[in-house]
């Protein structure tokens, strides 16, 4: 070839080139200006944890607020990596329900639970937000045996989303059962190409409303199938009849809470579970609604079934349950009002109400042992203060 030929090609292929990208630079503008995506904010480590990108600062569309995440890639403030020795540190594991990207974080449950133990307990305690969604038992037990240890944690506190947590962790991606027995499974490390791939995926789904919108519709028929599955999960979870596999799925929960238990011994740290209900659980038309979806009749549902389990399995473990249906439930019956957004999250009021509930069992159970501050003299007590939520009460004795 000539090289006139090549200099024509080379221009020919470089006017392609600067044609494709000002095309895809007009559509991305196009979409962020008349239809923004929600962008992505997390991403997968080598060894299969999904987290946040540490320091990633974002808008989100559909809150409509800028999302901050820590260096710790979590949805927190930084905190110091060395605690304090007057310092109280209480862990907070949850999905999307902690997480709370759809309400600001002075306003979500991990920030209230801390300012709500401060004024509480007139002590220094530090709430640190573990918190991602989709994750269920088997990623927090990940974390926690990863990372757990430097964070010095007093509580390890999991809040447990009822409708979904038990299918999570049947992906089994960390862990199994063998012989009833919990297992950690081998970790499967990503080569450099596949994470540089990985990494460069997760890039353009936090930033380019373009890729978003490209893989929501990709994914139309998956997301439909996934909703499908969790109303057949949550079908189960409150029904009368357990299947073979949602017993297996329940075993397995069990022992990697006991696996939470354990880790949190060794670091010197107690346990508690806090149980987020169903939404249908709280308001009625919800659960006729789901039923008449489903096809289920009135005898079919034991609706505080997935309580009981893990009550009972509390006891048994001894380990603390937190169950907020009895005190959600009736604030929705009294006020004739939802605590949850369309998206079915928490509103504002579900977090600080599911706060001030924990804040006072925190303290009437004596969770934690709070270590006096140098800054005061009181002694450790119940000075709960009255919320619209909550009334005090003494401490158990």
């Amino acid at each position: 070839m000539s090289i006139k030929n090549l200099k024509s090609l080379a221009r020919n292929l470089g006017l392609f080139v600067a044609s494709a990208m000002l095309s895809l630079l007009l559509a991305e503008w196009s979409v962020r200006t008349l239809y923004p995506q929600q962008l992505a904010v997390w991403y997968t480590t080598e060894d299969g944890l999904v987290i946040h990108p540490p320091g990633l600062i974002t808008y989100l569309t559909e809150s409509k607020q800028e999302i901050r995440f820590n260096a710790s890639g979590m949805r927190d403030r930084d905190h110091a990596k060395k605690k304090q020795k007057d310092t109280t540190r209480i862990l907070v594991f949850g999905d999307s329900f902690m997480e709370a990207l759809q309400v600001a974080f002075e306003d979500s449950f991990p920030s209230l639970l801390e300012s709500g133990l401060r004024k509480a307990l007139h002590r220094n305690v530090e709430v640190i937000n573990c918190a991602v969604s989709g994750w269920g038992q088997d990623d927090q037990l990940a974390y926690l045996q990863k990372y757990g240890r430097a964070l010095e944690p007093d509580l390890i506190l999991v809040a447990m989303t009822l409708h979904n947590d038990v299918s999570d962790n049947m992906r089994e991606q960390f862990h199994t059962l063998a012989h009833d027995k919990l297992i950690l499974k081998p970790v499967a490390h990503m080569s450099v190409s596949e994470l540089k791939i990985l990494h460069v995926k997760g890039f353009f789904a936090s930033h380019s409303h373009l890729w978003q919108l490209l893989r929501k519709v990709k994914s139309l028929r998956e997301m439909r199938s996934v909703a499908a599955a969790l109303s057949e999960h949550v079908m189960q979870l409150i029904g009368r009849n357990e299947t073979e596999e949602l017993k297996r799925g329940w075993k397995l929960t069990f022992e990697l809470f006991k696996g939470i238990r354990e880790v949190g011994k060794s670091m010197g740290a107690g346990t508690a579970i806090m149980l987020i209900p169903l939404r249908l659980q709280l308001q009625d038309d919800a659960l006729d609604g789901f039923r008449t979806f489903v096809g289920m009749s009135t005898d079919d549902v034991a609706i505080e079934r997935p309580q009981q389990a893990m009550r009972t399995f509390g006891r048994e473990a001894n380990i603390e349950i937190i169950d907020l249906l009895p005190t959600l439930r009736r604030w929705t019956v009294e006020n004739k009002a939802s605590l949850h957004l369309q998206d079915g999250h928490w509103n504002e009021k579900g977090h600080r109400l599911a706060a001030d509930t924990v804040v006072k069992e925190i303290v009437e159970k004596r969770l934690v042992t709070v270590i006096p501050s140098s800054s005061s003299l009181m002694p450790m007590g119940n000075d709960c203060k009255q919320t619209e939520f909550t009334s005090c009460s003494p401490p158990a004795r």
